[in-house]
């Protein structure tokens, strides 16, 4: 209850004396200048729990390397002192004092602020994740979509082939006297078919097509060019090249596709 003045003097030369003595303790104060002394004196740290500049409120929160703001004059308004006693008490404190309180309560309310902006950011961090990796599943499940179209498209091809030899051999029998000659010429083309077949899923040569439809792929596309996915009427514009995987604007879709998976847009193609 001693005089301010006084009495910060000693809590100094105390707080120096006990910092000597290597003390380990926690300390509480509004001494000013104890404030400042505690920001140059090794091994004493400056801490201060948080307040919510709008209501005033404690947020039981510590933080540490900042001291305090006692919040004096704005919480004698929020108690319903006239505003004209409290600008008078502070024309009677000196300036300095007025600026560090109002700097440390600026400090506050900056920590208050950026603790929300980073509260913010990390849920659009978490959404942007959520996005990215349903993103990447639905791209897993196209480019899935996609081989299996392409297997359906080339037997669908082959097929067609066949029926277009058999009708051939149909009429070649119809119009032929010779049948047994028709009938080996078929079993000679059926016997073709099955070894090309054979010869078309051995690893090596199904990876030398696909190495080649790529290298052809390569030449064509480059970013701006319009392509479409496979056994799709679905277009688009090549925005980025990474190797072999290409990123493609499908109208207001950005998606990831593999080179194989795309066909190049002729002119004549997209006026049609």
């Amino acid at each position: 209850g001693t005089d301010p003045e006084l009495g910060g003097a000693i809590a100094e030369v105390i707080l120096e004396e006990l910092n000597h003595r290597n003390a380990f303790g926690v300390l509480t104060t509004h001494y000013t200048n104890i404030k400042l002394l505690a920001d140059h004196l090794t091994g004493v740290t400056n801490a201060s729990m948080l307040f919510d500049p709008e209501t005033l409120l404690p947020k039981y929160q510590l933080i540490t390397g900042q001291p305090g703001s006692s919040y004096t004059f704005e919480v004698a308004e929020k108690i319903g002192l006239p505003v004209n006693v409290v600008n008078r008490a502070k024309n009677k404190v000196k300036k300095d004092k007025i600026k560090l309180n109002t700097m440390l309560s600026t400090l506050h309310r900056q920590k208050v602020q950026l603790e929300n902006e980073l509260r913010q950011l990390k849920l659009k961090q978490d959404k942007a994740q959520h996005a990215a990796s349903k993103f990447d599943q639905l791209s897993e499940k196209l480019n899935s979509k996609l081989e299996r179209d392409k297997s359906k498209q080339e037997d669908q091809r082959k097929l067609a082939e066949m029926g277009r030899r058999f009708k051939s051999l149909s009429d070649e029998w119809d119009q032929s006297k010779d049948r047994k000659a028709v009938i080996k010429k078929f079993v000679g083309a059926m016997t073709a078919e099955k070894k090309k077949r054979a010869a078309d899923h051995v690893p090596a040569k199904v990876e030398q097509r696909r190495q080649q439809l790529i290298l052809k792929l390569r030449e064509e596309i480059r970013i701006g060019t319009e392509v479409r996915l496979l056994k799709s009427h679905q277009t688009g514009t090549v925005e980025a090249i990474r190797k072999d995987q290409i990123h493609v604007l499908f109208g207001n879709i950005r998606a990831t596709v593999g080179i194989e998976n795309l066909e190049v847009v002729k002119k004549e193609q997209a006026t049609d």
